[in-house]
């Protein structure tokens, strides 16, 4: 399978520690052996906001990434490979939180690639 991407284009804003399923994603490795991710996301106020990808299946956390700041930020993560983090092909879901209760966290966009 050559390189692809896939878009989930958000418009959701999640307040608190609680981490908020924001959205899922099937995602189809094929040949493909990196996986990354990128986001457009970030705190209200001057903390950290975090996404988490979570396996559909047995809910097994695969990872997570944070910004912290003001505002949306462009968060750009490295590539992680496919088997040796077990990514197969199955839904994942997209949960997000803040580093405070008074956090609220804006998320407008995650982007997965694969190659």
């Amino acid at each position: 399978m050559a390189a692809c991407s896939i878009d989930l284009i958000l418009d959701a804003e999640v307040s608190g520690t609680t981490p908020t399923h924001i959205g899922s994603a099937r995602i189809i490795s094929g040949s493909n052996t990196l996986i990354s991710f990128s986001a457009m996301f970030g705190p209200t106020s001057e903390h950290t906001s975090s996404i988490q990808v979570k396996k559909f299946t047995g809910a097994t956390s695969m990872l997570a990434f944070e910004v912290t700041g003001t505002g949306i930020q462009n968060f750009s993560g490295s590539g992680n490979s496919i088997s040796g983090g077990s990514w197969t092909n199955d839904w994942y879901d997209f949960y997000a939180s803040g580093s405070a209760v008074t956090v609220s966290t804006v998320i407008k966009g995650i982007r997965v690639v694969l190659e």
